[in-house]
This record gives structure tokens, C-alpha cells and sequence, in this order.
């Protein structure tokens, strides 16, 4: 194996602490040469649809804020705004319009603390029981590889990106749409009586 094909591994648990990831099996970048003996066995998904790897940017956080959050978001001069629509008070004279207020989306994908408000809200989505974690890991060329990761249940791949805030919105994205998936499934698994 080529020397810097190793890589360390860390998660973030669903409190927001740092945890080390045990040393069980091959650690090595995405795409370093196999290792003579086998890995072990990995469960993961298809490759994260082309939406789930938008480059850095407003659009990206746009995206987030949409898929992750579940927020209304419209552009206005270039940025994404988040839209909140609130009814008409009751004390406001008949035919009121609603209020709406607009607020811009946090830079997650090129911020690295708003990048840790997805890793926090994607960890509260699940609930503490799920122990979901995010699985974040540097190569040896200073690219990120990063997946949300629920317990019991089968993981997306890694995703890659330049930069850790691009790489945590890609695996949440990649999440959403997976976890989303898995949850319908089972859904109509249970309608239908299969188990």
C-alpha cells in the first residue's frame, strides 16, 4: 500500500461530541488499492444522485435549506432566502394578509459553523435513540469524505468534497434523500404486511 493511503476516522455523535471511530478493519482513503486481506463487509447505498453534490455556494446552501431543513427558500438579487409565512393575527382587521418574514440562509457549505448547525439539526431529526452520527474523514490529499450514519440501519456512501462544510452538506443531503427512501420503504412494507 502506497504510502498516505491511511486515513484517521471521527464521528460526531448525536450530542455534537467528538468520538473516535474504532480501529475494526481497513481505514484507507477512498480509492487507495485493496489491502491483502478483505475489509470488512460495507452497507452502503447507490452513488448520491448529482443533486447530493452541488459545488460551494449559495446554491448548495439553498439546497440544504430546502432538502435537510425542509425550509421554503427563495432567491432574491442572488441569494437564497429562507420565507416564514405566518396567518393573520387575530387582532388585525378582516382581510389582513399574512405576515412573512425572509431571512438568509446560513453559508453552510462554505462556512464551517453553519456547517455544524446541519451536523447538530440532522442529530436532532434522528432523536437520540437512532444514534446517528456523522462520519467525517480527511485523505491524505486534504479532501473530505463524509456520511451520516444511523445505527442498525444501512449507510449511504461517502461523499467527497475540497473543503469540510462542502463535505457535510453533501453527506446531508445524501442522507436525506436516503434515510427518506429507507423510511417510505418500510412504510410500504408495512401496509402491505411484509417484514
Amino acid at each position: 500500500m502506497a504510502n498516505g493511503d491511511f486515513v484517521t476516522r471521527a464521528a460526531i455523535d448525536s450530542d455534537g461530541d467528538w468520538v473516535p471511530l474504532p480501529s475494526s478493519g481497513d481505514h484507507r482513503r477512498p480509492g487507495a488499492p485493496p489491502p491483502d486481506e478483505p475489509d470488512e463487509p460495507a452497507v452502503d447505498a447507490a452513488t448520491p444522485p448529482p443533486a447530493a453534490r452541488p459545488p460551494a455556494g449559495r446554491e448548495a446552501d439553498a439546497l440544504v435549506g430546502q432538502r435537510v431543513f425542509g425550509w421554503t427558500v427563495e432567491g432574491r438579487n442572488g441569494q437564497p432566502y429562507r420565507v416564514s409565512v405566518a396567518p393573520t393575527p387575530p387582532a388585525a382587521p378582516p382581510g389582513g394578509a399574512a405576515w412573512t418574514s425572509r431571512s438568509l440562509v446560513p453559508a453552510f457549505s462554505t462556512d464551517a459553523r453553519a456547517a455544524l448547525q446541519v451536523v447538530a439539526y440532522m442529530a436532532q431529526l434522528a432523536g437520540p435513540a437512532s444514534r446517528q452520527s456523522v462520519e467525517l474523514v480527511q485523505d491524505a490529499a486534504g479532501r473530505w469524505h463524509g456520511r451520516f450514519v444511523r445505527r442498525g440501519r444501512a449507510a449511504p456512501r461517502f461523499v467527497d468534497a475540497a473543503t469540510l462544510p462542502l463535505a457535510i452538506c453533501r453527506a446531508a443531503l445524501t442522507a436525506a434523500a436516503f434515510f427518506a427512501d429507507q423510511d417510505e420503504q418500510r412504510d410500504r412494507d408495512e401496509r402491505l404486511g411484509v417484514r
